[in-house]
């Protein structure tokens, strides 16, 4: 019998750690290559890719058994495909698992005829049984057909204890993943009862897989070269003694190799952020929800934080500089109209984090919001990835708003774009962060500007298109040029090449290039420049001195040999011209 476990990943760097667990598990069960329980294959596509070639490469296998991860990034294009397999090669059995499937698995199998089974929840002790043909009535968490209807409890499976689970990944799978990320869990439930998420109300708790196992796991994911492995741990420091030992082991161990992690920035002690933040920088990377500052909305989702210890902790960390920092809000959640997330929005956005994620309330199946919309107003889309329209409180047109100040966020901020030219223009030149993406954004909005990927040449062009109508009082030409230097910063930083948008050549910046190749001729020979960087390195003479504010010409380096391990930046280097 030949096994399948396909996931349909939504790029294709990301890998599933569900098929991997559940094939682990298979072969903890005593499936083994040569017997006569071989056990299942994994096959891993991106949702990018053609439907009719990921059909293909499927059918061409020959399998006798199909099983598919399912996520809101994927349920649709897995049925799809599922149905096409049914009806080429009926022998084929289908099995499908995950989030997407677990809550409504009864539905699902009257609507979708070609569906021959449903794990409900953790399938890791399911799996096994099934497939060693145990009697399927007493299979827990497995719905199957008695004749066409489906049968079985339904009920959501988890797995009691991680201790007895067998690592997902092997030398010769990390090999394969050599270029994508890794994803492991060492503890997996949540102590959390968040309304929006479904991770703390599946019952089972928060379970830990022994440190030794994990230890184990993550020396080989860094002996075979992985560059970056996501716990994918609800809150990594739930634990905090064991994170801390965690931590400290990871640090010293795990070589070069970078770690991200999910925690609950308010529960983090100075222990804990001294390592964090004496980590080598870059190695790691953390991702902390705020959800909200507003105190009704937290208490309507059941989300307890420490507001004031958040922010005096990503504080520290974002000081710090070694690790990359990560917040998220949600937008359209209870009791959060426009004014109050932009209130929310320029609380994260002043705590400087690296990334700043403006998400969408999504009403995910098995969670807690989900069956309370009505209360709170909330209409979402009917269809995956079930993001909320509006609410009581947003308006669908606010929500569009929003949609449209989360994409320049990314391609400005998040992007590492412009961090210089955007600090500046919001300090000076608006109220607030929140005016400022709303007002770009409207400006963008009106001039189509938001229709479709743009380069890097062109975001600087319409920041500064923007910012020369934004302000009267902020286009004064003093303030316009120190702007525009700073902007100019931002642009060799993030080592775009090739044609300068026009204000940054027009005077009174320099672009003789004689000249400035004579300065860097002349800081080469003071030995204060290298070969490599004269060779490599882009040289450039601004009006201003871009650190004290003085009205002189100065040399700007900006080494591509020499990059900001956390934001990826160039380094710049600073010199007076003669």
């Amino acid at each position: 019998m030949r096994i399948l476990l396909a996931a349909l990943n939504s790029q294709y760097v990301h890998t599933n750690l569900a098929v991997r667990s559940l094939a682990a598990a298979c072969c903890g069960a005593g499936f083994a290559r040569g017997s006569g329980m071989p056990p299942p294959e994994i096959c891993e596509y991106h949702v990018n890719q053609q439907g009719h070639w990921i059909l293909g490469d499927l059918l061409q296998r020959d399998p006798d058994i199909i099983g598919f991860s399912c996520y809101i990034w994927n349920i649709e294009l897995v049925l799809r495909l599922a149905e096409d397999i049914k009806k080429t090669s009926p022998r084929i059995q289908i099995l499908l698992g995950g989030p997407e499937v677990s809550f409504d698995a009864f539905d699902r199998m009257e609507k979708h005829g070609f569906i021959d089974y449903i794990l409900c929840g953790e399938g890791e002790e399911t799996l096994p049984l099934l497939l060693k043909g145990a009697d399927r009535a007493g299979i827990p968490g497995l719905v199957y057909r008695e004749g066409r209807a489906p049968a079985g409890s339904g009920e959501y499976r988890t797995v009691a204890g991680l201790e007895t689970l067998a690592g997902p990944w092997t030398e010769e799978s990390l090999a394969l993943a050599k270029h994508q990320i890794v994803y492991y869990e060492t503890s997996r439930g949540c102590p959390f009862s968040c309304e929006y998420c479904m991770s703390g109300s599946l019952g089972g708790g928060v379970r830990e897989r022994p440190l030794a196992r994990v230890q184990a796991d993550l020396a080989l994911m860094s002996a075979c070269g992985t560059p970056l492995v996501k716990l994918a741990d609800r809150t990594f420091n739930a634990n905090p003694e064991r994170a801390k030992s965690l931590l400290r082991w990871m640090l010293e161990f795990t070589g070069d190799m970078r770690i991200h992690l999910e925690l609950a920035a308010d529960l983090l002690d100075e222990e804990m952020l001294a390592l964090l933040s004496h980590a080598p920088k870059g190695k790691i990377q953390i991702e902390a929800g705020i959800q909200s500052f507003n105190e009704e909305t937290l208490r309507a989702v059941a989300r307890k934080t420490d507001l004031a210890k958040l922010k005096q902790n990503v504080t520290a960390l974002t000081r710090s500089g070694g690790a990359h920092v990560h917040l998220d809000l949600i937008a359209g959640l209870p009791y959060e109209d426009i004014g109050s997330f932009a209130r929310s929005f320029d609380q994260a956005y002043a705590l400087s984090p690296h990334h700043l994620q403006l998400g969408f309330l999504k009403l995910l199946k098995g969670s807690g919001l989900a069956a309370a919309a009505g209360r709170y107003g909330i209409q979402s889309r009917g269809y995956p990835p079930y993001e909320v329209l509006c609410t009581e409180r947003l308006s669908a047109a606010e929500v569009l708003i929003l949609k449209g100040i989360a994409e320049l966020l990314d391609r400005y901020y998040n992007s590492g774009r412009a961090p210089r030219g955007l600090r500046f223009i919001i300090e000076r030149g608006f109220t607030s962060a929140f005016e400022f993406y709303r007002r770009f954004y409207e400006f963008c909005h009106s001039r189509g500007y938001l229709s479709g990927p743009v380069s890097g040449l062109r975001q600087f062009e319409i920041l500064i298109e923007f910012a020369e109508r934004a302000s009267e009082g902020f286009a004064a030409d003093e303030f316009w040029v120190r702007f525009l230097v700073q902007l100019k910063l931002d642009y060799w930083a993030g080592g775009i090449r090739g044609r300068l948008p026009e204000a940054f050549v027009n005077p009174p910046f320099v672009r003789d290039e004689s000249r400035i190749r004579a300065e860097a001729r002349r800081l080469l020979a003071e030995n204060r420049v290298t070969k490599r960087q004269f060779g490599r390195a882009v040289f450039d003479i601004l009006p201003i001195h871009p650190i004290n504010g003085t009205i002189q010409d100065t040399v700007v380096m900006a080494d591509p040999d020499c990059r900001d391990e956390v934001t990826e930046q160039y380094a710049l280097t600073v010199f007076e011209a003669l």
